[in-house]
């Protein structure tokens, strides 16, 4: 293993996940510590990087009820070599009152999309959804792309000490332009009497994903049941014979016509990250010049 490379910016962020283009070339979203999604690249097998460039704003609404989540990002890659980012944010919903899951899509990680919203609930709803977990199913591509998405949500934004936090999962198979009815797979869980706490909240952790086997996709996902006195029980499961493909037919969401409000901004201040030791306060604020 050789020694650690930083970009040509020296950038630096948080919760990077790379995906790699037919061809070889590696594309890396991050969320960046200065407001930003990033992104950087690297056409000689992570030899050098790319400086970073911008995604999108993060524009970010803060989970009630003291819950561990940190907002990252999640990314995937279709077949053709389009790359998918997917985030929480605020930006269509009145005062950032809760997330939706936005994307934005690129296929060179150098210029990328304006933001889109997946339409998991109406942006009137009182629904949060936070902690994703993106996929694409291997060998489909461009507008018949299938984007599997498993995360959480409260149904009650606002929901401040007494928060319950379920698993959701929605899919398209027109590479985002339709999107199928959200299904909920585990929940509700109370989170301040389920979950275990650390030193930045109650934590059901980012350990999210889905996977792809004989042509179904496998959600996986944390989930906690009530405690026994002072054990808990917490462990990561899926669904017991995967989540069928979906079709055309089945997708009567769609977020076309939806548009940001305008001058959104987040409804917390810069995120403070701590460093290894979970020591010093890694500020979110942009550096000096930015």
């Amino acid at each position: 293993m050789g020694s650690a490379l930083g970009t040509a910016g020296q950038d630096y962020g948080i919760g990077g996940v790379p995906v790699v283009k037919p061809g070889g070339k590696v594309i890396v979203p991050i969320l960046g510590f200065y407001g930003y999604v990033t992104a950087f690249t690297s056409i000689n097998g992570g030899k050098s990087w790319t400086k970073a460039v911008n995604v999108a704003s993060y524009i970010n609404h803060a989970e009630a009820g003291n819950l561990r989540s940190a907002g990252l990002i999640s990314s995937a890659v279709d077949a053709a070599g389009k790359v998918y980012v997917m985030w929480p944010d605020c930006r269509f919903r009145t005062n950032c009152s809760s997330n939706d899951i936005v994307y934005s899509t690129s296929t060179t990680g150098t210029t990328w999309s304006a933001v889109k919203r997946v339409p998991i609930d109406p942006v009137t709803s009182t629904v949060d959804h936070f902690i994703t977990g993106a996929a694409i199913a291997p060998g489909t591509k461009g507008t018949t792309a299938h984007i599997e998405l498993a995360y959480y949500f409260y149904p009650v934004s606002n929901c401040r000490s007494s928060c319950s936090m379920s698993v959701g999962f929605i899919q398209s198979s027109t590479g985002g332009s339709t999107w199928t009815a959200a299904e909920t797979l585990a929940g509700p869980m109370n989170v301040e009497q389920w979950l275990p706490n650390t030193f930045s909240g109650w934590m059901v952790a980012d350990y999210i994903s889905v996977g792809f086997a004989g042509g179904k996709a496998f959600p996986v996902f944390a989930a906690a049941q009530a405690k026994t006195g002072s054990l808990f029980h917490e462990a990561i499961y899926t669904t017991t014979s995967g989540q069928a493909a979906s079709t055309p037919g089945l997708e009567q969401m769609s977020a076309a016509g939806d548009v940001p409000v305008p001058n959104a901004h987040s409804d917390h201040g810069p995120m403070e990250y701590l460093d290894l030791d979970h020591m010093v306060p890694i500020s979110g604020q942009a550096p000096a010049g930015e």
